[in-house]
């Protein structure tokens, strides 16, 4: 299952906590594989970014010139993945609770 299958099924009214759960999980795998590649570029930035950095006349200048190479833009794309990844396990985790507390009439 996609990330993209897994939030058209959350748009989805999910009674099932199993079924919530898998998703969690899914998404929490999601979001480990890519903490893992921002983790590798950002091990490459420091050379690289040193080397822009001798052409450039301020660090800002340095950091846009990085963010316009391959690994800067993974790096921006993944980062705001991770923002939505962030928001789909927090809304995923939400309904566990409740369907929970709904289970035990705390709802």
């Amino acid at each position: 299952m996609t990330i993209g299958e897994i939030k058209e099924r959350l748009k989805e009214t999910i009674n099932d906590p199993m079924e919530l759960t898998e998703l969690y999980a899914r998404l929490s795998s999601e979001y480990s594989s890519l903490c893992d590649i921002i983790s590798e570029v950002s091990r490459r930035r420091p050379q690289s970014w040193n080397e822009i950095r001798k052409d450039c006349t301020s660090d800002k200048q340095a950091d846009r010139k990085w963010e316009m190479t391959q690994d800067g833009t993974d790096y921006i794309a993944i980062k705001n993945e991770l923002k939505g990844l962030q928001k789909l396990l927090s809304d995923t985790r939400m309904r566990i609770v409740a369907l929970q507390d709904q289970s035990r009439n705390l709802y």
